[in-house]
């Protein structure tokens, strides 16, 4: 298995793919926070290890999903939401716009925050980088194809 450094930098091609590198990245963050505030709504985190402080992006913490255990259950109903959009049903609850904005953001920030510790502090932000960064254009090419699904599940 790549470690997790690998994994972030290795471009995506399915949903799975996201799932597995936010699990991990999940169970990895509690290991090295060492510093946590609450302001407005956000996360705020910092790492300190051997004298140097990262700090990483805030988190929305209305919309993250930090344990992984939840989140492999949500992104399982996840599925189950786009599997209902492909056979055509519109009629879609709060709940599963709920979960799929809780999924899609969770997916994205995770990412954020394993490259901010592992990689290059706020590496998300630096253009050209790594090829599958800009989550944004990952998300419209998502929901653009959100009617036939079945090339990514």
């Amino acid at each position: 298995m790549k470690s997790l450094s690998e994994d972030l930098q290795t471009p995506k091609t399915t949903l799975d793919e996201f799932s597995n590198v936010t699990k991990r990245v999940l169970e990895y963050v509690p290991n090295v926070i060492t510093n946590k505030t609450k302001v407005r709504g956000y996360l705020l985190c910092s790492s300190v290890i051997a004298g140097t402080t990262k700090y990483v992006r805030p988190i929305k913490t209305d919309l993250f999903i930090d344990d992984s255990r939840i989140f492999e259950k949500e992104y399982e109903n996840f599925l189950s939401i786009l599997q209902k959009i492909k056979n055509g049903e519109r009629s879609l609850g709060k709940d599963s716009y709920d979960n799929i904005d809780r999924v899609i953001y969770t997916i994205q920030q995770s990412i954020g925050v394993g490259l901010d510790l592992l990689v290059n502090a706020n590496s998300a932000s630096v253009s050209g980088k790594i090829k599958w960064m800009n989550f944004g254009k990952q998300k419209r090419m998502f929901l653009t194809k959100i009617t036939s699904l079945s090339d990514m599940l």
